[in-house]
């Protein structure tokens, strides 16, 4: 993976937005997409822990069934949906 040193202005703004942001030029055109580091915050993690207790994790570790990547994908092709082939959705626009 490249690696692309942005100023300290660059960076405080795009970790204000609080989560993913679209990155566009100055014709608006989108050149790429920022996804935050995963948070440091210890609460982040407390919340979305206490979203489930151990009765739901385990259910969900029991229930079968499911689809894979690919069947996903497949479905989502036959739907013309955006992200259907796995490429990234920044380049289709």
């Amino acid at each position: 993976m490249n690696q692309i040193t942005i100023s300290d202005p660059v960076a405080h703004e795009l970790l204000a937005c609080g989560g993913p942001a679209r990155l566009v030029n100055q014709s608006g055109e989108t050149i790429g997409l920022f996804q935050p580091s995963i948070s440091s915050d210890p609460e982040l993690y407390k919340r979305a822990g206490a979203q489930f207790d151990d009765e739901e994790i385990e259910r969900r570790r029991k229930r079968a069934g499911g689809k894979t990547t690919a069947e996903v994908r497949k479905l989502l092709a036959e739907r013309d949906l955006p992200n259907a082939g796995g490429t990234n959705a920044a380049s289709r626009s």
